[in-house]
């Protein structure tokens, strides 16, 4: 009886933070913060795309520890460690990049109270799975719980802490997804300065307008007199003084 009613609480906690994930944001990208329900509705539609979207394979899995956790505790055991191993290996994700039409790219900066609940909805299944193991076997229990929230508090830091690297053309950033850091910024620039040679070669709305956000967000802003006396720059003000707009001297090789 109290290994039944231990699971029902195990199973309850982990679903109740899983829902209330869904209704807040996962992860900032330096244009915009992503809400939860979204990658959670349509990322099984890119699984075929692999990479960091396989992360979202976390879901089924923990549904499956869910659905096992009263007949076959395990098989649910082992499905709760794969949905926590897997959602803690988001953080380990050095890049993502999401190319619209216009070449844009957006990268992690930052993971939001919707990501942590999720990763907590899994481990709170996978250590609760612990427990129930620990106490049908006579074991102590709160050793077993420790130690894996030692384990998983390390990786957790590890994963936040972990040397990113961002790679474009001959320009190279390393170090961690700060958008405010100069060299991160430098590689935007570079960026921009590509987004000026295609807009050269092809001219249409779409890279103008990255070209236009590019600048507003990383380049360095031209004098009035460079921009025809306008309050604001014409994408051929930009283009033409491209070099000077996204410098990327504080790009470190």
């Amino acid at each position: 009886m109290f290994n039944h009613n231990l699971k029902k609480q195990v199973l309850f906690i982990s679903i109740t933070l899983f829902i209330v994930s869904l209704t807040q944001e996962c992860y900032c990208t330096e244009t915009s913060c992503i809400p939860s329900l979204q990658p959670f509705i349509i990322g099984w539609a890119a699984l075929y795309i692999g990479g960091p979207i396989l992360i979202w394979l976390a879901n089924p899995i923990l549904l499956m520890s869910w659905l096992t956790s009263k007949n076959s505790l395990y098989t649910s055991l082992i499905f709760s460690f794969a949905a926590s191993v897997i959602a803690l290996a988001f953080l380990f994700i050095k890049a993502i990049y999401n190319h619209d039409d216009a070449g844009i790219t957006t990268t992690i900066t930052h993971y939001k109270p919707g990501y942590w609940l999720w990763v907590a909805s899994c481990w709170s299944m996978f250590i609760g799975n612990i427990a129930i193991v620990c106490k049908a076997k006579n074991f102590n229990s709160s050793v077993a719980v420790t130690s894996l929230l030692i384990v998983g508090i390390t990786v957790t830091f590890l994963g936040m802490h972990t040397t990113k690297q961002l790679v474009f053309s001959n320009y190279k950033f390393t170090g961690n997804l700060d958008t405010l850091d100069y060299k991160y910024r430098a590689i935007e620039r570079g960026w921009g300065l590509n987004m000026c040679e295609n807009y050269l070669h092809k001219k249409n709305s779409g890279t103008a307008n990255a070209v236009i956000r590019l600048y507003n967000k990383y380049g360095y802003k031209l004098k009035i007199s460079n921009m025809n006396n306008r309050p604001y720059p014409a994408i051929d003000s930009i283009v033409k003084y491209r070099r000077q707009v996204f410098d990327t001297t504080a790009i470190q090789q």
